[in-house]
């Protein structure tokens, strides 16, 4: 728990500075120009697909204990992750030189795509520190980083600067956290670095039907940004992009709260199945708790909130940020039901599930984006997270007890999100936005407590019983 609140801890102010990078560059930029910068990272962070590969699940049980072979098996992990990362950069660079994007695009990922070649490494390092159990140390690590990115963002928008000056402070970033990481990862592990193609041809074999779920996951969430670039333009990848920054703070929430609850559910299955369904039924009350407010917040209040972040020019992006955040709410029931399936050990049906959900979000996409730019793109996000929720829950349905009971309560919540809405529309036709937003939480957090939409012990018992 120690080391979960810390990487929760680090995660919340890296996504803060981030945020903060991100609209300090959009306010510099032209809409156009931001599109551009939103493409190369939305390519960027695709190529996790390659560089990642789930390779570090299967590692990090080899270098538990004292095994006499862990450091070459350390050091061979960590040369694989770096071709790994050269390969990403090559195909970064293919495919925009393939696509024939702007020169500016070109560059600008030319020089980006260097995070994909030091942070490939850098994250296989990691595996040290979880092994030894420091992972605070990375927290640390990571928010000084961030601190140095926004501080040469800083530096740039003051001076004045283009799109590719703009990639440097994430690349500055990561090196200084890798910098940082390799002597700190040596004091805790043994490394001896050799490449041995048997080990590495082993690793991939047993990692790529693991992480395949995760690959189709990622081509989904980020394939939209990609495709409205081809079939829009660069002004709306900017908008877009803008829409995403919200989607990628909300996101934080059931990442965090599917790692604190990953642990005991695994502990209790399949000896303490009352329990296990007990944590089950936590998560699913305080996510749902959570998107609640998210939904009803994000609808009352998205259009003056882009406005007053990025600027008047980016205040069309309100209407596809409502759409693409609740698309985002509906996957925390995803993630906690993924998280059961690991925790059962059943994870075959997940790489089907999101393949699914992929195909579903190409094909709405080439419909919706000819047609209503990016609110149509935030439409098939919407889609595409329904079916792969019900997906899932179908799964779990036909998996034996896996659904916990007890989720009665949530009947109550959508009358309290209705009232909410009213409630905050009201205020903000006589109060500033920003008034009006606090005072709608409130209610609405005040609602969910005396109306037993979270339990019958309201909100205290809630927060006291989910293990996050």
């Amino acid at each position: 728990m120690a080391n979960t609140a810390a990487l929760v801890g680090g995660r919340l102010v890296i996504a803060v500075l981030g945020w903060s990078g991100t609209v300090l560059i959009a306010r510099e930029l032209t809409t156009e120009g931001f599109g551009q910068f939103t493409l190369v990272f939305s390519l960027l962070g695709m190529l996790s697909i390659v560089t990642d590969l789930g390779v570090g699940r299967i590692v990090i049980g080899g270098l538990v204990g004292d095994r006499p072979d862990r450091d070459r098996l350390a050091g061979t992990y960590i040369l694989l992750r770096a071709t790994l990362g050269l390969v990403g950069y090559g195909l970064a660079m293919a495919v925009v030189t393939i696509a024939d994007y702007p020169d500016p695009v070109g560059k600008a990922t030319a020089v980006a795509g260097l995070i994909v070649v030091l942070a490939t490494p850098s994250s296989a390092y990691d595996a040290a520190f979880q092994v030894s159990g420091r992972l605070g140390r990375l927290a640390v690590a990571d928010t000084f980083g961030q601190l140095a990115q926004i501080a040469l963002t800083v530096a740039l928008v003051v001076r004045g600067s283009s799109l590719v000056w703009y990639t440097l402070p994430a690349v500055l970033n990561a090196a200084l956290v890798i910098s940082w990481k390799i002597p700190a990862a040596h004091r805790l592990l043994p490394f001896r670095y050799r490449v041995d193609l048997r080990l590495w041809w082993v690793m991939l074999k047993e990692a790529v039907p693991l992480s395949a779920g995760a690959a189709f996951a990622t081509l989904y969430y980020r394939v939209d940004s990609i495709m409205l670039a081809s079939l829009a333009d660069f002004e709306a990848v900017g908008l877009y992009g803008v829409a995403y920054k919200f989607v990628d703070l909300v996101h934080f929430v059931p990442g965090s709260l599917t790692v604190a609850i990953l642990a005991p559910l695994a502990a209790s299955w399949p000896d303490h199945r009352d329990e296990f369904l007990g944590h089950v039924r936590s998560g699913a009350l305080l996510l749902s708790v959570i998107g609640g407010g998210v939904v009803v917040g994000i609808w009352l209040f998205a259009t003056p909130a882009v406005s007053l972040l990025y600027g008047e020019e980016f205040a069309p992006a309100g209407l596809a940020t409502s759409l693409a955040v609740s698309g985002e709410v509906l996957s925390f029931g995803s993630a906690l039901l993924i998280a059961v399936m690991i925790s059962v050990g059943r994870q075959k049906a997940y790489p089907l599930i999101t393949l699914g959900g992929l195909v579903v979000n190409v094909v709405a996409n080439a419909f919706l984006i000819p047609r209503y730019s990016i609110e149509g793109a935030a439409l098939a996000t919407v889609c595409t997270e329904i079916l792969v929720l019900a997906l899932l829950v179908w799964w779990a349905a036909r998996s034996g007890d896996l659904l916990p009971p007890g989720l009665h309560p949530l009947r109550r919540l959508p009358i309290v999100m209705a009232v909410t809405a009213v409630v905050g529309l009201a205020l903000s036709a006589f109060l500033p936005w920003v008034a009006a937003a606090v005072v709608t939480g409130l209610l609405y957090l005040a609602l969910v407590d005396r109306s037993g939409a979270s339990g019958a012990r309201g909100l205290r018992g809630l927060i006291e019983r989910n293990p996050a």
